[in-house]
């Protein structure tokens, strides 16, 4: 894979995961009003609005930003493997079955980003013994709690210290190896980004 084909693909991830951060934020009803929320907005309302007009919501899920994020994962996909469905077509049903894949990938991704950003900052602020209200700490919160939340009941914070992201880690790794096996599965030179 040639770097320019690299960066673009790690562009184009950057970008899915926005737009799937804007529909986690209207999934989990993170504060609108947030500046961080009013930046990611921003960011994904050009290709958004065009796209809701064609495809409406569905019972309060905003399908157009799913499919935006779906669509750039596959053009990931195309990018790295366009050659190899150039050669050969058969190879586009399978490749097709690994976006699929790739999607999921994504999301979990998105949330292990998340997730250790929480920790990250929850960490400069107990530092910095400033518990005000910082919006981006306000936004990564509110994200994370629905996925925290079960785990944070079986493994409850000690003290200060809270271990059950390291419970979510371990299932998102495991979870995101038997992507990578599946996807290997369906086209032994398919790799998940």
């Amino acid at each position: 894979m040639t770097l320019l084909i690299q960066v673009a693909v790690y562009l184009f991830k950057a970008y899915a995961m926005v737009v799937l951060l804007r529909f986690f934020m209207q999934y989990f009803r993170v504060d609108f009003y947030n500046p961080f929320s009013q930046t990611i907005v921003q960011l994904t309302n050009p290709p958004l609005k065009p796209l809701r007009r064609l495809i409406p919501g569905f019972r309060g899920l905003d399908i157009a930003s799913l499919l935006l994020a779906f669509v750039l994962s596959l053009l990931m996909l195309c990018l790295v493997y366009g050659s190899l469905v150039a050669q050969n077509s058969s190879y586009l049903l399978p490749l097709s079955a690994i976006a699929v894949l790739e999607f999921a990938y994504l999301i979990f991704d998105l949330f292990w980003y998340l997730i250790v950003a929480r920790i990250i900052v929850s960490f400069i602020m107990m530092a910095a013994g400033n518990n005000q209200g910082n919006p981006f700490a306000a936004i990564l919160f509110q994200l994370t709690r629905p996925i925290m939340q079960p785990f944070q009941r079986v493994i409850p914070p000690v003290g200060m210290f809270d271990f059950s992201p390291i419970i979510i880690f371990l299932l998102i790794g495991i979870i995101q190896y038997g992507l990578q096996i599946l996807a290997l599965e369906i086209l032994p030179v398919a790799r998940l980004f």
